[in-house]
């Protein structure tokens, strides 16, 4: 990049003023540009900053360009007033000041690691932001318009510094690609076992921002928005097979469930996920024990784990990922670990690599957890093992065949027909918004490919 930035107007002006309270740097000049495309974001906007910049202390000599990303309230009213009453915009900020720090200071400071031993998870380094806490806020403050910068958080932009990419969602993931993201997955739920064990066993009365709220409204929003996805996949599922096939049939029977298994997902209480063998079409015998006492297994997902919200950097001559960034963490809460695994498995893998890799990278998953229990010095989950692994995961496929319905109509719409929910009609509600913005009109032969495979690998396993 030139020495000299040429500053422009962006849809959302950044001011200078701002750049320097956050960075404690002298801010020359800047640019602000798009940071990302329609279908790539859905709750926020994103700029990319390029600024450059003196360090504090520093003189001109010590000049440099440095880029952000700057993730900032919408402008449209019904998506502010979503994130004004699920407070997720202040959970996420807290989750990168308060709790990725926590994670990194414990492991020096109750552990006793030296610092270069220290597990560092794969977040994105914040720089700073601000948010409203809605839940204790002023009432008028959860009606009021905000500007974007009203609410903003601001990262070192992993594209431009370090070259980090979207995969392509419409592929899905290859082999190294997950077994990327499990082992984070496993790291991540690891510490935060880990600092359950050592540190505070009640998470979610220290830590309230890693809980997610959901009200009766939202739960009815959500509903018919998968109600709708449905739809889409057994009009698909009949276009090839014929109306009232298996699959469809047995489809439609999932749609009776959603409320109970959305309810199952975000749920914050312990034991919850046995009862979800009763949803399942036809349990397997070699799995379901129902004399073994099993206890929760209880950690800090990601929540929304799916590819969209994973980048990677790319080995420039064999193009293989090495490594991976997890970003966007306004959902993260507490649940059992297999949340995350069906989630990224049944949204963004195919069957053939779920047919000869699934096996594998649980084993991946179970590993890398024991080798940071080990290192925390702490006992494992309990009864944690590949057959108890291979049971939940199992039992929890109703979630990633949910997540696969409302998903992969996201991931897999047409290049070009994209909706930016940034030009959406002002007056247009949530629900209406979502149901374009998802996708439900798609058609395309990947999508029809995908939910059918996904569909018929859950019929086969008795799951729907």
């Amino acid at each position: 990049m030139p020495s000299e930035l040429k500053p422009v107007t962006p849809k959302s002006s950044v001011p200078r003023e701002l750049l320097e309270n956050i960075t404690g740097c002298k801010v020359l000049s800047h640019i602000v540009e798009d940071g990302s495309k329609p279908g790539d974001n859905y709750m926020s906007i994103l700029y990319s900053v390029s600024a450059e910049v003196i360090p504090a202390g520093g003189s001109d000599s010590d000049k440099e360009t440095r880029h952000y990303l700057l993730k900032c309230y919408p402008n449209h009213p019904a998506r502010q007033g979503y994130l004004n009453k699920s407070n997720i915009f202040h959970n996420e900020l807290s989750f990168y000041t308060i709790w990725a720090k926590e994670l990194a200071d414990f492991q020096t400071r109750v552990v006793g690691l030296p610092k270069e031993n220290v597990v560092l998870p794969a977040f994105p380094p914040c720089i700073g932001g601000k948010a409203v806490n809605y839940k204790n806020c002023e009432p008028e403050e959860l009606t009021k318009v905000y500007t974007p910068l009203d609410n903003f958080i601001m990262m070192v932009d992993l594209r431009k510094t370090w070259g980090f990419t979207m995969a392509d969602r419409r592929k899905g993931f290859d082999a190294d690609h997950v077994k990327l993201a499990f082992t984070e997955l496993a790291t991540i739920h690891a510490l935060s076992w880990a600092y359950r064990q050592r540190v505070e066993s009640d998470l979610l009365k220290k830590f309230p921002f890693l809980k997610v709220p959901f009200e009766e409204e939202d739960m009815q929003m959500w509903n018919n928005i998968t109600e709708s996805s449905i739809g889409v996949a057994v009009s698909t599922m009949d276009s090839v097979f014929g109306n009232d096939n298996p699959l469809s049939k047995s489809t439609k029977a999932f749609g009776e469930k959603v409320k109970t298994i959305i309810e199952f997902f975000i749920d914050q209480e312990e034991g919850t996920e046995n009862a979800l063998w009763e949803l399942h079409r036809d349990p397997p015998n070699n799995l379901v024990d129902e004399s073994v006492d099993e206890k929760s297994w209880r950690i800090i997902s990601h929540g929304d784990s799916w590819c969209n919200n994973m980048l990677f950097k790319h080995n420039g001559a064999t193009k293989k990922a090495e490594r991976i960034m997890l970003v966007d963490f306004q959902l993260t809460r507490e649940a059992c670990p297999t949340a995350d695994l069906v989630y990224l498995i049944y949204t963004s893998t195919s069957l053939e690599y779920r047919k000869a890799h699934l096996d594998e990278v649980l084993q991946l998953y179970h590993d890398r957890f024991n080798e940071i229990c080990s290192l925390m010095e702490v006992d494992t989950l309990p009864d944690f093992n590949m057959t108890s692994l291979k049971r939940r995961f199992h039992r929890s496929k109703l979630m990633g065949y949910l997540m696969a319905i409302i998903g992969l109509p996201i991931m897999l719409i047409e290049k070009g027909d994209e909706i930016n929910l940034e030009e959406v009609d002002q007056s247009m509600e949530m629900e209406e918004m979502f149901t374009q913005a998802f996708g439900h009109k798609n058609q395309s032969q990947t999508y029809r490919k995908r939910i059918i495979e996904v569909a018929q690998e859950l019929y086969d396993d008795g799951v729907i």
